[in-house]
């Protein structure tokens, strides 16, 4: 496989994962988690992809995104542990 190939399957696969994350949070109460790692996880796809066709613009939204992504996952979490502490 090429690597210009490889390029497009990756941005697809993190297109599809960031559309159905957005999807996700559109339901009455979200799993906050896993709505984060699908976030993590498609922005790491569009970073990747990115990488083989750059577009500085895009790359920084995607930098911006992992950490926000990464942010949300530990608050979630936290606020999932505390929530069992109770």
């Amino acid at each position: 496989m090429n690597i210009d190939l490889f390029g497009n399957i990756i941005g697809y696969i993190g297109m599809i994962t960031c559309v159905v994350a957005f999807f996700m949070v559109q339901k009455e109460k979200p799993n906050m988690i896993l709505y984060n790692i699908s976030n993590l996880f498609a922005s790491s796809c569009l970073l990747i992809s990115l990488l083989i066709h750059m577009n500085i613009a895009s790359f920084s939204l995607e930098i911006f995104w992992i950490i926000g992504s990464m942010y949300g996952l530990i608050m979630a979490i936290k606020r999932k542990n505390k929530n069992i502490k109770k």
